[in-house]
């Protein structure tokens, strides 16, 4: 039985994982704001003590989805507090949570996986009004590649999923307000993303991903940037999955601080399309 905490379930992408990973041999606790404000810094170490209570005392997979995307203008008279609280529900909450997963899989020693769902905001940034959640999932991808680089000697694997624009309630009305034909029709699948898609991303890394990707994060573009090397990687390029960490950089890959000097109609489409929206 695989045991499994998951937070941010109640809607969305977080919804589509629990629906995805509540298969035969899994055993899912899914967590949303109904089982605690995780702007409350108290609350991460309450879920997990819940979760390990509910799980027999054994977790073998965090999922950390829990999220906001609250606007925060410069002009803002709260704009102090809106960050530290974006920062508090979307960075240290998880880290929080990886603390514990972490001390609990070396005290076993059994080992384990995190998958963290951030956001194309952390390496593309995002509107002038949400520095705080651009900052926030950059931190969750920086903290990602930590944890892979510390700890993969004893098993404990770290990624992380960087959605692009995906369909959630909240995004049919942004995609409305922002003229949503003619956005969809710069994209060659005509659609954003589903949280169904998103989901399977989760369930490979959280179940199937080779211990060598640890470290990784791919985005709605599916590329990865390798944590030892700074490579970018196409699926394509490595016999159409992503392939181990290696110090040689495999045939078409790029620096992770370079430019495709022709990029893809897909990879086009997906930087000029709109930041990612609300998630949960």
């Amino acid at each position: 039985m695989t045991n499994i905490l998951l937070t941010g379930a109640s809607r969305g992408i977080g919804a589509a994982i629990a629906a995805r990973l509540s298969g035969e041999g899994m055993s899912l606790v899914a967590t949303s704001s109904a089982d605690g404000d995780l702007a409350d810094p108290e609350t991460p170490a309450r879920l997990w003590a819940s979760a390990l209570d509910r799980l027999d005392g054994q977790i073998d997979i965090l999922i950390n989805n829990a999220g906001i995307f609250e606007a925060n203008p410069l002009e803002s008279a709260d704009w102090t507090a809106n960050w530290n609280r974006t920062m508090q529900v979307n960075l240290s909450a998880s880290a929080e949570l990886c603390r514990a997963a972490v001390l609990h899989w070396q005290a076993r020693g059994s080992g384990g996986r995190i998958v963290s769902i951030a956001s194309r905001a952390a390496h593309r940034g995002d509107s002038p009004a949400h520095w705080h959640y651009a900052a926030s999932k950059g931190g969750m991808v920086s903290m990602t590649k930590t944890i892979a680089r510390a700890y993969a000697g004893q098993g404990i694997y770290a990624f992380a999923i960087c959605p692009g624009f995906t369909m959630t309630g909240m995004a049919e009305d942004y995609l409305a307000s922002r003229g949503g034909d003619k956005l969809l029709a710069d994209i060659p699948l005509g659609r954003v993303a589903m949280p169904e898609e998103v989901a399977e991303m989760v369930a490979f890394c959280a179940l199937k991903a080779p211990p060598s990707m640890t470290g990784r994060y791919s985005t709605s573009t599916v590329r990865a940037t390798c944590a030892k090397t700074g490579w970018i990687v196409a699926p394509a390029q490595a016999g159409g999955g992503f392939s181990p960490c290696s110090t040689t950089p495999p045939e078409g890959a790029l620096p992770a601080q370079g430019r495709r000097p022709n990029k893809s109609s897909a990879e086009t489409a997906q930087s000029r399309g709109p930041r990612q929206s609300a998630r949960l």
